[in-house]
Formats: C-alpha cells, sequence, structure tokens
C-alpha cells in the first residue's frame, strides 16, 4: 500500500520530479535517443503519476487531504487538466524545471501544454474544451495571461501563460484568500445563530441555493430587507446547512476596469473554499438609476456561467433586476421585526421589562439591537433606557447626521408661550405616539389602515412663534432625537439624488429614535406646478416621492412653514395635525419677556407689561432683544434695567421694518 505524504512539501517535490522528467524527455538532446530510452523516460513518467496518485488517495484515506487534492475535487479537474496545473506549478517554483523547459519566466503557453499533455491520439480531442477560455483552467482563473500585455497581433497560443499565485499557495499549504479579493471579498465562516426568520423563507432560500448545488444553475436568490434585517444571516443559515463558508463581495468596490479578472478570483475562491458567494449591493435606493443598471447588468453577465450558489443582499429601495438578467430571480423580502420578536431580541441583553420598553419605543432590526446593545455595554454605566438610547443613537446617529443636526433643548413647557388649543393640539400629538401602540395594535386600527401609521404635524405662523422649540420639546418629552433636516444638503441638482437623500433620512428616522423636523417645509413640500419644462417634471416627481414616502412612514414628521397655504394640498391632507403659531397677544408678550430673563440678572425697574404693549414681537425677537440688552448691561458692570430693554427691543424692532411712535432715549 502507499504511504501518505507526511508534509505538504513532499507531494510538491514529487510533482517538481514529475515535471523534471516531463521536460527532460522534451529536451532536443533526446531526440536522437534509442526508442529502448525514450520508452524507460515514459515508463519513468508513468510510474511517478501513477506513485503520485497513489500517495495522495493513501493521503485521503488517511483523514489528511492535501491541498492539491482539494484543488482537483472541487473543480474536477480532468487527467490532463491536472497535468497542465502540476506542470505550470512546477515551472512557477522550481529554477531547474525552468531551465530545463527553456522557459526563465516560469511561464507557459496553449502551443507547449498542446505539445507535453496532449500529444496522444487519445486525447488530442480535448484539448479544444479544456483550454478554451472558458473551460475550468482559464476560466475560473486556475491560469492566467501573463503580465499586462494584450496580444494583439499575436496568436493566444502563443502568448505566455502562468499559474495564479493563489494556487501556488495552496500547494505550499497556504489556506489564506486570495489576496486579490482584498479590497472588495471577504471569506468567513457562517456562525450558529437563532434567527428570527420565518420557517417558510429560510425553507425557500434553502431549496433555491441547493438547486444551484445539485444542477449548476438556478435563479438568483435575491434577499431584501434593511439594514440589519438579518440578509447576511439569512445566507450565513443555508451556507451553515450546506456545510459551506460565505464569500461576501461589495458589488460597489468591484473594479470595473478589471471586472473579469476580479470575478474570476471570487469564483476560484468560492469553488476552493466551498463557499457560497453573496453579493451585498448596498443600501443606498436604486430604482431608475441608469448608473447602478450598467454595473449591475456588467457583474451579472461577469457571473453568467457560474454554477456555484449565489445570492444578492438588497435594500429596501434597491433594483435586484438587472443582476438576475436571463436566469430570473427568487426573492425574499425580511419584514420588520414585530415588536414581540424586537423584545425576544433586545432581552437577550437586557432585563425583560426593559427589553419591552426598548421594543416599543425602537423599531430596529436586529442587527441594529445587537450593534446598540454593545454601544450601551461599552459606556460602562448601568443598562437602562438612557444607555440604551445613547447605544441607538450611535448605531443611527451617522445616516441621520449626513443630512441634518441632531437638536438638544434646555427649556421646558413653560418657556413655551402659546395659545391654550395650540397646546392642547400638542399634547394631544405626544399622546398619539404614547399610546398608538393600543390603538394601532390591542384594538385593531392597524388592520383598518394599511398604511399612514406615522404621525405627520404642520406648525405654522410667523417667524420666532416658538415652532421650532415646541418640535424639540415634543421630542424630549418622548425620548427621542430631534433631528432637524437641512434642505441645503438634502436637494441635489442631479436628477434622483434628492430623492435618494430622502429615503435614507426616511429609513433611519424609521427606526423610532428620531423627530424629523422640515424647517421653511414650503421650500420643500410646495405645490406642484403645471409641466411646461423638463425642470418642472423633475421637480413635481420629488414632490410626488415625498407624498409616498410620507404615506408609508412609520415615524414623526414635523414640518414648520411661515406660509400655510403654499404647501401642496395634498401634503395637508396627510397631516395629522395643523398646530398655528399665531403672533402671541399682550399677555402672552408679557410672559415672553418674564420667562427669557433670568431673575438674577434684573434691575428692580422693569417693566414687562409696558414692554408688552410697546413692542409688537415674536418670542424669538424678545429673546434676541433680551439677549442684547443683557450684553449692554453686562458691559455697564450691572443688572439689566428698563433702559437697557428699551434700547435693545427698539433696535430689534427696526429691524423688523417697524418704526416706534413714541420716542425712545438711553434714560427713558
Amino acid at each position: 500500500m502507499a504511504r501518505p505524504y507526511g508534509l505538504v512539501r513532499d507531494h510538491l517535490d514529487d510533482l517538481i520530479e514529475l515535471a523534471r522528467l516531463v521536460f527532460a524527455r522534451r529536451r532536443g538532446d533526446l531526440e536522437a535517443a534509442p526508442p529502448a530510452v525514450l520508452a524507460q523516460r515514459e515508463l519513468e513518467i508513468v510510474d511517478l503519476g501513477e506513485r503520485l496518485e497513489d500517495r495522495l488517495a493513501a493521503s485521503f484515506e488517511a483523514g489528511g487531504e492535501l491541498p492539491f487534492d482539494r484543488l482537483r475535487t472541487a473543480f474536477q479537474l480532468t487527467a490532463t487538466e491536472q497535468r497542465c496545473l502540476e506542470l505550470a506549478i512546477a515551472l512557477a517554483v522550481s529554477g531547474e524545471v525552468r531551465e530545463l523547459a527553456g522557459r526563465p519566466t516560469g511561464t507557459c503557453s496553449l502551443e507547449l501544454l498542446d505539445e507535453l499533455v496532449y500529444a496522444h491520439a487519445s486525447v488530442r480531442d480535448r484539448f479544444a474544451d479544456e483550454l478554451a477560455p472558458d473551460g475550468r483552467l482559464l476560466g475560473y482563473g486556475l491560469l492566467e495571461p501573463a503580465g499586462a500585455a494584450d496580444g494583439r497581433g499575436e496568436s493566444r497560443f502563443v502568448r505566455p501563460l502562468r499559474v495564479a499565485d493563489r494556487i501556488v499557495d495552496l500547494v505550499y499549504g497556504g489556506e489564506r484568500a486570495s489576496a486579490e479579493l482584498a479590497g472588495f471579498a471577504e471569506l468567513t465562516a457562517p456562525a450558529a445563530q437563532d434567527l428570527l426568520i420565518a420557517p417558510a423563507d429560510l425553507a425557500l432560500a434553502r431549496r433555491t441555493l441547493e438547486r444551484h448545488v445539485a444542477t449548476g444553475g438556478g435563479p438568483l436568490l435575491v434577499v431584501r430587507g434593511g439594514p440589519g434585517s438579518g440578509r447576511r444571516s439569512l445566507i450565513g443559515a443555508v451556507a451553515r446547512e450546506l456545510r459551506a463558508r460565505v464569500l461576501t463581495v461589495r458589488t460597489t468596490d468591484l473594479p470595473l476596469d478589471r471586472l473579469g479578472h476580479a470575478v474570476r478570483a471570487v469564483q476560484r475562491e468560492a469553488i476552493l473554499a466551498r463557499a457560497v458567494i453573496a453579493l451585498i449591493d448596498g443600501d443606498e435606493p436604486t430604482a431608475g438609476d441608469e448608473a447602478h443598471r450598467a454595473r449591475a447588468a456588467a457583474i451579472a453577465a461577469a457571473f453568467a456561467g457560474y454554477p456555484g450558489p449565489i445570492a444578492l443582499t438588497v435594500g429596501l429601495g434597491g433594483d435586484a433586476a438587472p443582476y438576475a438578467g436571463a436566469r430570473g430571480a427568487t426573492t425574499l423580502e425580511l419584514p420588520v421585526l414585530s415588536e414581540a420578536q424586537r423584545t425576544e431580541l433586545w432581552s437577550r441583553h437586557v432585563d425583560r421589562e426593559l427589553a419591552a420598553e426598548a421594543a416599543l419605543r425602537y423599531r430596529l432590526t436586529g442587527g441594529q439591537i445587537e450593534r446598540a446593545a454593545e454601544h450601551a455595554r461599552a459606556r460602562g454605566d448601568r443598562l437602562d433606557l438612557a444607555a440604551i438610547h445613547a447605544g441607538v443613537r450611535a448605531v443611527l446617529d451617522g445616516q441621520m447626521s449626513a443630512l441634518g443636526v441632531r437638536l438638544d433643548w434646555s427649556q421646558d413647557w413653560r418657556d413655551l408661550v402659546v395659545p391654550d388649543d395650540s397646546r392642547e393640539e400638542l399634547g394631544e400629538l405626544i399622546d398619539r405616539v404614547m399610546f398608538r401602540r393600543k390603538v394601532i395594535d390591542d384594538w385593531g386600527f392597524g388592520a383598518k389602515v394599511a398604511k399612514g401609521l406615522g404621525v405627520a404635524a404642520l406648525f405654522y405662523g410667523p417667524p420666532g412663534t416658538g415652532k421650532t422649540m415646541a418640535a424639540g420639546l415634543i421630542a424630549r418629552a418622548l425620548g427621542l432625537d430631534l433631528y432637524q433636516i437641512d434642505v441645503s444638503r438634502l436637494v441635489s441638482k442631479y436628477i434622483g439624488e434628492t430623492e435618494k437623500n430622502l429615503a435614507r433620512e426616511f429609513e433611519a428616522a424609521d427606526a423610532g429614535h428620531a423627530v424629523l423636523l422640515f424647517d421653511e417645509a414650503d421650500s420643500l413640500f410646495a405645490k406642484r406646478t403645471e409641466v411646461k419644462s423638463s425642470v418642472d417634471r423633475y421637480a413635481n416627481l420629488e414632490v410626488n416621492y415625498l407624498l409616498q414616502r410620507m404615506e408609508s412612514f412609520d415615524g414623526i414628521t414635523i414640518l414648520t412653514t411661515n406660509f400655510e397655504t403654499s404647501l401642496d394640498e395634498a401634503f395637508r391632507r396627510r397631516l395629522a395635525y395643523r398646530i398655528q403659531f399665531p403672533v402671541p397677544e399682550l399677555d402672552e408678550r408679557a410672559r415672553l419677556w418674564q420667562s427669557v430673563i433670568p431673575p438674577q440678572a434684573l434691575g428692580n425697574d422693569v417693566d414687562f407689561d409696558l414692554l408688552a404693549e410697546r413692542f409688537e414681537m415674536t418670542g424669538g425677537y424678545i429673546k434676541n432683544a433680551a439677549m442684547r440688552a443683557a450684553f449692554i448691561a453686562a458691559a455697564e458692570r450691572g443688572r439689566i434695567y428698563m433702559r437697557h430693554l428699551l434700547r435693545a427691543a427698539s433696535a430689534e424692532y427696526a429691524s423688523l421694518g417697524k418704526v416706534m411712535t413714541q420716542r425712545v432715549t438711553r434714560g427713558s
């Protein structure tokens, strides 16, 4: 019985010796050798080849499968394909073989392999298929063109070929994934996880990928969902059942200028590692994006003939159709987790009561919950709702702050001066959010109202009447963050980019940790116009997208405007609340003057009623005047007296374009 290989290098030594015999037989000084000598050389080659095969088999039976044995099994190489690869490897690693072959650069060619491997009549007809561009050796990049020459004017049969570095590393015992994949792909072993995925979805995904394994084809498995929804975990779970690993490939990072080479490296690694290829399209909305469609179609074409299991993940607004091509697609939509499922996931990290509260407040995906809990624990504080909120903010703040600013408020409800009916409506808005679960879920209104389960409110009135402050107080009362959306960063001159930006904001806010504030909303939510040009058409498309997105949004949106009538009527119909912030009345202005100045800074002659009577200003301008008076008084090394307030208020009044009917002097 043959002796197993003790070391990988022992097999490599036999492989080099085999190549040495092959190239020695080919040398010119043997052309005139007697037939008996040539026959002896042939016998030596055959004997060594058989001995090599016997030792590989013995190694496998002893539980020590060698990398080269795994390679030829994975790619189902024929004996002639294997011999081509053996010769190319020996040329790459042995100086003696290179000298015998007269190939100092360690390359071979189709012409040379044809002469050495396919000379016998019994195998000559294999050459055309096995060394075709789409054959196993060249199609998967086991052999690849050497150098950067494009081969123009040169027959492909004489162009230099080399064995891929990944194959050389493998026969030396290296198990690391190819360095060629760095920057766009990663090979991982899927971890065992308790997934909250419907058994039917898991079964469909398994059947689709099993079909790829069994038949070498079938529809592309597309898994759609939001960030952290379990798309990769689902693919990993199926890969684990198939006893396979996962090779994730970020499609946006694939180099288009050498796409064919990169895809060959991916396919080669997936077959070597027995891995499911998971194409990651990202979470950007791509519907209607022509550049994305062209890129996806090129990637689909490059993977078209791949026979192994392959899947694709896309975001909620992603377009998977170009990837599917002619093979078609089986699509799985991963739904938003229910509150009970979120509670179960949170309870893996915190106590059950806190988990239930976090699940109620934040509509996160499984991955987001995992990361938020990690951030919360890293704070070093005890795990309470405040720590969890900080963890949620850490996960989602980057996405939100790209197009908005998080606002914090030190004021409380006593600082907000609005009419009683407006204050009552603000309270109703808060109650609508706090008791939404009871009405929507417990009472069953969710089944009656298919969409529009979020809360959208319009705050309208002149500048400085407290609209933004009210939004901040509402967010704080609900334990949420307030993000003021920067419309200048949101709106893009490029077609489709505004909708993408809006999609990112709504998607992040959908998680429930934030209130979206669109200040000066009339600039974005303006009335649609009659289409007279392409500019009008695309402007209307943006408004239409906003209408659709607000309809499906489950979070809280607050719009503020100075001109309610400038908003599109369709927006106003979708608003749960329209709350007016009017110019304050006389007694309200007096309260505003009093609330904005700390008592310890006041002189003894300040008359708030007189200030309210003389200056018909909103709260924002009253605050500006109070601050101006404070600095005037501080410069005089004293407290704030009536003369300071009159002087500051007069200047602020003048900035409004209003004229005092009475003369106000420094000492009055």
